[in-house]
């Protein structure tokens, strides 16, 4: 079997499967379940609004909510952020130490923003 041949048709459908996907999370948010969040500990809310934040999480809205967040006015005007997608947005975290010891709740890494 030539595996090349294979791999080189297979691509272009995979990339079609990907897109339908998300498309289809657009509009149904199909790996969402509002069960994942219920937690009876602090941080239960600083990982609902990371996954929130985060383009790849399962409720399928890709950036919209971050893009949506960093469109508000008090955040806007802080510095010009670039529009975010799945391509530029890194990692989205909770609870990161900073070197004077203090925690940050929630970390949103950016491509080309702060590094």
């Amino acid at each position: 079997m030539e595996y090349a041949g294979f791999f080189s048709e297979l691509t272009p459908r995979l990339d079609g499967a990907r897109v339908l996907g998300d498309e289809l999370d657009r509009a149904l948010a199909q790996r969402f379940n509002v069960f994942d969040y219920v937690r009876e500990d602090e941080s239960g809310l600083s990982r609902i609004i990371k996954d929130l934040l985060d383009p790849e999480a399962s409720h399928g809205q890709g950036a919209m909510f971050l893009q949506t967040l960093l469109r508000l006015e008090g955040v806007r005007n802080e510095r010009h952020w670039p529009e975010v997608d799945r391509t530029n947005v890194r990692t989205v975290k909770t609870e990161r130490t900073i070197p004077s010891g203090r925690r940050i709740d929630i970390v949103v890494e950016i491509e080309g923003v702060g590094n």
